[in-house]
């Protein structure tokens, strides 16, 4: 079953390059046997279904099939094309609910100055380079463990 999933895929994906095909695959009913491959454990089966979906919605005549199917928006969303003469009405043109408010907070944000930038606490500013010094591991930490301070690594003396 595993093998039949992937090459039927891999044939719909092959026949939805054409233009010409991808209405009788709509029609035919692809889209209903593609959308569980999305979920797929097969590698090849799910990328299969996937690209042969965003060929389908190459084709703006069928974006409402895809909709009504409830094909994911990553898969169509990045392949609705500009149309400038528009009257504004359009749904394929207006900004999902749930992004609306994330342009308006990144319009706020950038409406503003830059943030400034600070350097890290613990580093210096190299007048000669104009980089931070790296700050280094401290020689001694305060951790209240002893330390040693012989320097023949704690070997006694006989």
């Amino acid at each position: 079953m595993a093998e039949a999933q992937t090459y039927s895929s891999a044939v719909l994906r092959l026949i939805s390059l054409s233009e010409e095909w991808r209405e009788p695959l709509v029609k035919a009913g692809a889209i209903r046997y593609l959308l569980p491959l999305l979920n797929s454990k097969l590698n090849q089966a799910r990328w299969n279904a996937r690209q042969t979906l965003i060929n389908l919605s190459m084709s703006t005549e069928l974006m409402p099939t895809l909709k009504l199917y409830s094909v994911p928006e990553y898969i169509h969303a990045g392949n609705i094309p500009h149309r400038p003469y528009s009257d504004g009405e359009d749904d394929l043109e207006k900004l999902p609910p749930h992004l609306q408010s994330v342009t308006t907070k990144i319009k706020t944000t950038l409406a503003g100055k830059p943030p400034i930038m600070k350097p890290r606490v613990g580093t210096t500013m190299s007048s000669s380079t104009g980089t931070g010094a790296v700050p280094t591991a401290r020689q001694g930490s305060n951790d209240g463990r002893p330390r040693r301070t012989s320097s023949n690594n704690g070997a006694t003396a006989s």
